[in-house]
This record gives structure tokens, sequence and C-alpha cells, in this order.
């Protein structure tokens, strides 16, 4: 009757190995030639790091790491050992690598990596080079030419998807802009040109009407195309600007933004929450804060209310919260409020050009944030909006 035998194969490692009795001289085998630094083995979980290791080659390998990061031999390769998942019967084979050391006369290994299915694990077989062929030698080095070839043309690759999005984005903000200029900004001219036949037909009958009155009129209008001359201007710049990144402590900027808006005695901003320094551009996430808050500002119905900022770290982004007591904005127009010199209020009253929130949308796009809107009045008063602001930017 066969006794089971359970032992450690190395007292660094935490690999457990159960044999039959008669298979002992196999485990004393296995340590003979792991001592005397002929191969080790690495255990690896389904992300790539290091959990379990026996034999001296395996010390080149630190625990809980992936080795990607760790084994030079092994950097740029997470995609092709993560594929062996999906092909149980292959294996990923990296020959003749040679490993400095201080004096320079560091061992050439073997890295082969497989994937253990019914244990949901990696193997990483670390064995020494005993003989080195020319030929063996050429085809390592070919194998790593051809990779790091195919790492530059992926890198290429990704670049051309950036300038294509980039293109992209251009060709969008020129049609943005073709619309514009063909519809929004003929509005005050062709204001302009019906107040100036009316001047005409009062100074013809200086008793029709008040001059002056025209005159005033002609010049709101004008004021009216020069700030919105002005804006188109800024949202253009959006994107194209070279921000520098700088320590920001956000705490400070908003308490800025919120006592610099005019504001009725009785309209209160409360601020709460949590405000961290972190480093990031400054000037976009002002002109996000600013606008959404002035627009909460601007469009109330009321010379009373209430607008809550808070702001909290969720994961790897800052959330803020702009949430405001106001008639709120009905869903079909959740869209068309990010539009340029799209107002929900009738006229010129509010002495605004309807960019504001463009402007907003263009630097949240621009600058890797989301941001939502939640309002509905045919449900309850007021507008809340969400934005999430990255912790981490990625130049």
């Amino acid at each position: 009757m066969s006794k089971t035998l359970s032992t450690r194969l190395q007292p660094s490692s935490r690999a457990v190995v159960e044999l039959q009795a008669p298979e002992t001289n196999l485990l004393e085998a296995c340590e003979l030639l792991a001592s005397h630094g002929f191969f080790g083995m690495v255990w690896l979980d389904p992300d790539l790091r290091s959990t379990e290791r026996y034999g001296g080659l395996a010390e080149l390998v630190p625990t809980g790491l992936r080795v990607t990061d760790t084994v030079m031999a092994l950097w740029g390769l997470e995609n092709e050992l993560l594929d062996l998942i999906n092909k149980p019967n292959a294996r990923f084979e990296m020959p003749n690598v040679a490993i400095a050391n201080a004096d320079g006369n560091g061992p050439r290994l073997n890295f082969h990596v497989f994937w253990l299915a019914a244990r949901q694990q990696f193997l990483l077989l670390i064995a020494k080079v005993v003989s080195t062929g020319d030929l063996e030698l050429g085809l390592a080095q070919q194998v790593r030419a051809r990779m790091i070839v195919e790492a530059e043309l992926a890198q290429k690759s990704r670049a051309l998807a950036a300038v294509n999005a980039e293109l992209e984005r251009a060709n969008r903000d020129l049609a943005e802009f073709a619309y514009v200029i063909s519809h929004d900004l003929k509005a005050p001219l062709r204001a302009m040109r019906y107040l100036t036949n009316d001047l005409d037909r009062v100074v013809a009958n200086p008793g029709h009407c008040d001059p002056t009155l025209v005159a005033g009129q002609i010049h709101a209008q004008s004021q009216r195309m020069s700030r919105m001359l002005t804006d188109l201007l800024a949202y253009s710049k959006i994107g194209r600007q070279t921000d520098a990144l700088a320590m920001i402590e956000t705490g400070s900027l908003i308490r800025s933004i919120v006592g610099s808006l005019p504001r009725a005695p009785a309209m209160s901003i409360v601020v709460n929450g949590e405000w961290p320094v972190i480093e990031t551009y400054a000037a976009p996430l002002d002109l996000i804060l600013r606008n959404i808050i002035s627009n909460a500002l601007n469009h109330h119905d009321r010379t009373d209310g209430r607008i809550m900022i808070t702001a909290n770290v969720s994961g790897r982004a800052l959330e803020i919260e702009i949430i405001d007591d106001g008639p709120g904005i009905a869903p079909e127009w959740h869209e068309a409020i990010f539009q340029p010199f799209r107002t929900i209020a009738s006229g010129d009253a509010s002495g605004q050009s309807g960019i504001g929130l463009a402007l907003v949308r263009k630097a949240v796009e621009t600058t890797g944030a989301t941001l939502s809107l939640t309002s509905n009045p045919s449900e309850r008063r007021g507008s809340a909006f969400k934005l999430l602001w990255p912790l981490i930017i990625n130049d």
C-alpha cells in the first residue's frame, strides 16, 4: 500500500507537492538539479503576478509582482502570455537570454511559460542553457528583433489612431463652425439691417419715432455680435492650448470661483465634501466649474435660491456635483444646451451668448473628464451636473 508524502520543495517556496513513496527518487533528483542552478519554477496567477517559486533560478523573479514588469526578457509581452489561456496546449518560449550580473558574466537562460488550465495558473520554467550554438543564438536574436519591430508598429498604429481621432474632431468642429457662421451669426446682422431701415424712416420722418432709441437697439445688436465672435474664438481655442500641469488646491479653486460670481443677496452657494490637492490642468477645470455655476445663477427663475457643490474622491477621479433648485431643464433640451449659441430662454434678456455650456463640453472632452446632467422639471425642480475629473492625467 503506497504512502502519500507532502513536502516543501524549498524553504523559500510555498509550493507543496504530493508524491507517492516510489517517486521519492524523482523528488530528490529535482531538488539536486534545482540546487545546482539547472532550473527553477515560478507559479503565476491569471494576472501574471508571481505567487510561488521553487529553485535557485526562481529567485530572479520577485513574488507578488507581474513578471512582465520585473523580468526584462518578458517586458511588453503581456498579450502573448495571456493568449496562452485560449491555447491550453501551447507554450511561450524565450530562449538563450543573457542575464547580466555585477561582473558581466551572467548565465544564459531559457524561459518557458505554460497555462495550467486545471489550476487556473501560469507556470514559468527557467532553465539553464547547457549548450549554445550559433544557430540557436541567431534564432533568439531574430525573435527578439521581430518582437521589437512589432512593438514599434503597434506604437505607430496607436499614434495613427490618435491622429485620425483628432482629424475627425477637427472635421466635426469645422462643420459646426460652418453652421454657426451661416445661421447664428446672421441673426444679429439681420436685426441690425431691419433696425437700419427703421432708422432711415425715422430720419425721413422725425416725428415718427425717437432716433436715439433705434440707434441704441443697433448698438445693442452690435455688442451682441461682438460678444458672440469673442466667445466663438474662445471656443475654437479649447483643446489647442498647451496648459501646463500644476499642483492645484481644488478647495481654494472652488472658493475663488464662488467668490467671484455676482448673485442676488438671497441666492446662496454652499460648498461641501472633500477637495484634495491634485496635479492637473487648472484652466479647464476652472472654466468648467465657473460656467456650470454661472449658468445655474443666470437661469434661476427666482431671486432666492440655493446651489449645492459637493466633491468626493471616487476611485481614480474627483467626483464633483453641482445641484441647483432652479426651474430645471427638460430632457429634450439636455443635448441642445451644450451646442454653441443654444439657449432655452428666448431673446437676449440674459445678456449671455449661449456658448458657456458648449465651452464646458469641449473642455470635458479634451481633458478626458466626463459630465452628466440629471433634470426633469415635470418631476421636480432643479438640475444636477456630475463631473468626473481624472486624478491622473495621461499626456
